[in-house]
């Protein structure tokens, strides 16, 4: 019961308010379906629902109801502005109903290339640790080496990543190549060189122990 006192809200109301608007007359000349707004106002209700019951009786909800509150407004003045009252061009801001149908029509293309994407990132990073840790271990296993490269490390590392995409491009043979180069380069002098130098610095009177200080600062670095 305690729990269920806690579904009453402010936020049912404007919901409610959302989804009546989506049953104003609609005055653009390409109108969309209102379902698609009406289903997606549905689950995110259904969501702030299954939020709330399982959020446990010490919390407060304020956030939780000003989060999705803000969600609900948001669209429901979206719509008006849009499909209703036409106050924005369609040509310039589409309708959320507009906007939802065409999400779900493109969704097998839009989850294609996110897997494309992720198969970047997850090579640049891989290639990025497996060069990292290394180069980390080598120069911060020796204080001697670690001073004489803490110059070009620092000056390669403040280079800002975009600056080697036009390069890239030039000597790459494919787009992706191209991608996962830059990532391996944000990642690679994101901060185990530096990390690595530091932990000269520190006065290890163990080997093994100054060992396990560098692997654990690359590892965190990249």
């Amino acid at each position: 019961m305690v729990r269920l006192k806690r579904l009453k809200s402010p936020v049912h109301l404007i919901f409610l308010a959302s989804v009546l608007v989506q049953f104003l007359p609609t005055r653009t000349k390409k109108a969309g379906d209102p379902v698609y707004a009406e289903v997606l106002l549905l689950l995110l209700e259904l969501l702030f629902i299954i939020l709330t019951l399982s959020k446990p009786l010490n919390k407060e909800n304020r956030t939780q109801n000003g989060v999705f509150g803000v969600i609900f407004s948001f669209l429901g003045i979206w719509t008006l502005l849009t499909a209703k009252f036409v106050v924005i061009p369609q040509d310039i801001f589409k309708a959320p109903d507009v906007v939802a149908e065409q999400f779900l029509n493109d969704f097998p293309r839009l989850m294609k290339d996110l897997s494309s994407s992720m198969s970047t990132i997850i090579a640049g990073y891989s290639l990025a640790l497996l060069t990292a840790i290394p180069a980390g271990l080598f120069l911060g296993w020796n204080t001697q080496i670690g001073k004489v490269s803490e110059q070009v490390t620092n000056f390669l590392g403040s280079i800002p990543p975009i600056v080697f995409i036009p390069y890239s491009l030039a000597l790459l043979p494919t787009f992706k190549s191209c991608s996962v180069f830059v990532i391996f380069i944000t990642a690679f002098f994101s901060g185990p060189f530096r990390n690595s130098e530091r932990c000269t610095e520190h006065k290890c009177t163990d080997a093994e122990q100054c060992k396990s200080i560098v692997c654990i600062k690359t590892v965190n670095a990249v």
